[in-house]
């Protein structure tokens, strides 16, 4: 039952009822520290609503 299309892959929420995986795309250490900096106000929120994430 599970499938992917351009936006992703799509489970069951039997299988993974809230999981959130944020995956930085960047070319050089300076941007993966500026992309870091960026979400970390969003990592924070979704710690705080108990969402688990990697």
């Amino acid at each position: 039952m599970a499938h992917g299309d351009d936006n992703g892959l799509v489970i069951p929420p039997a299988l993974a009822p809230t999981h959130v995986v944020v995956v930085p795309i960047f070319k050089t250490p300076k941007e993966l520290k500026e992309i870091k900096e960026y979400i970390k106000p969003l990592i924070e929120k979704m710690e705080n609503i108990y969402l688990k994430f990697e």
